[in-house]
Parts: C-alpha cells; sequence; structure tokens
C-alpha cells in the first residue's frame, strides 16, 4: 500500500481513510442531512410558536390602533429626553412623558412589551418603528410612575443598542419642536 511507505519516525505523515462503497457513503450523508434539515425545521417552527404565543400574550388588551404605532410616535406628549447615567457613564436615555389622561406605567409597560415581542417575533428589523427607543437590541426598559408623569427608562450593556437608543430619544424632541410653527 502506497499510503504505508509515506512515514516519519515510523508514523504515516497522513491519516489513511478508509475505502468505503461510495453509494452506501453517499446514501448515508442524505439521510443524515435529510435528518439534520428536519430536526432545524422542526425546532424553528416551535421557537416560531413560541414567539408567537408570547406576541399574543403582550398584545393582548392592545387596540388595533395602538398597534399601528409605537407609544413614542405621540411625540407632543414628550415633555423631555435626557441622557441616562450610570457610574457617570451615559447609559442610555429617559424619556419624560407629559400627564396624559389615561396614561400610567402600566399601561406604557404594556404597549411597549407589546411592540418588544413583536419586534422579537419579526427578528429584531431596524425597520420596525425605527423611531421607538425600546426597539434595538438587548434593551432593559423600566417604566417608572410618578405623581404626575411617567418616565421611561431605556438602557443597554451595549454600546451601539445605548447610543442608538439615546439618538431615537433625542430625535423624538427634535421631531416634536420641528413641527411646530
Amino acid at each position: 500500500m502506497l499510503a504505508d511507505q509515506a512515514t516519519s519516525g515510523g508514523a504515516p505523515l497522513t491519516p489513511v481513510q478508509p475505502c468505503w462503497n461510495l453509494a452506501e457513503e453517499s446514501a448515508a450523508h442524505h439521510r443524515y442531512q435529510a435528518n439534520r434539515e428536519r430536526r432545524l425545521a422542526r425546532d424553528n417552527r416551535v421557537a416560531a410558536a413560541n414567539l408567537l404565543a408570547a406576541e399574543h400574550i403582550a398584545c393582548r388588551s392592545i387596540p388595533a390602533r395602538e398597534l399601528e404605532h409605537s407609544p413614542f410616535s405621540h411625540t407632543r406628549e414628550i415633555a423631555e429626553v435626557i441622557p441616562h447615567y450610570q457610574s457617570g457613564t451615559v447609559a442610555g436615555a429617559r424619556i419624560i412623558f407629559k400627564p396624559v389622561l389615561g396614561l400610567d406605567a402600566a399601561w406604557m409597560r404594556h404597549a411597549i412589551g407589546c411592540h418588544r415581542a413583536i419586534f422579537e417575533r419579526l427578528g429584531e428589523p431596524g425597520t420596525y418603528f425605527p423611531e421607538d427607543p425600546t426597539l434595538v437590541a438587548g434593551a432593559d426598559v423600566r417604566v417608572e410612575d410618578h405623581r404626575d408623569h411617567i418616565e421611561v427608562v431605556v438602557t443597554s450593556k451595549q454600546d451601539v443598542s445605548r447610543a442608538v437608543a439615546l439618538a431615537r430619544a433625542k430625535d423624538l424632541v427634535h421631531a416634536q419642536t420641528a413641527t411646530r410653527d
């Protein structure tokens, strides 16, 4: 055998591969690939069903009209946007809403949770309500209830997401002032 002649210190230079029956090897490979594809498809269907179920739960009782836009599209109701600091470093944005009849922290949490569930089901596309500072990868959203207003605090451990959330939040105020004449 030729492979036995190429040695170094008695050990073969290249590992020897058995010469299996090519047809049998090819059929086994195709069966393996088909089983793998079926397993991946099943896992994807389960994941999709879980995302749809999470969206359904998160969006229950949200009126259809509110699903058509982000809570942050109500720019005239935003009093102020300020950077949110943690340990002296900008960690995200703080969006302060003016008092609005019926707007409380529970409603805002519910609406944000719904839109985040849709965002995740869609695969977190940047095109889904691109003005919404809560719809960035890795965002941590907290809604604080104050006596006369609510505040939404968006933070992230990811530098890019943190910067995008803050820029989007600042754009909300710019959009508000740009529409005033």
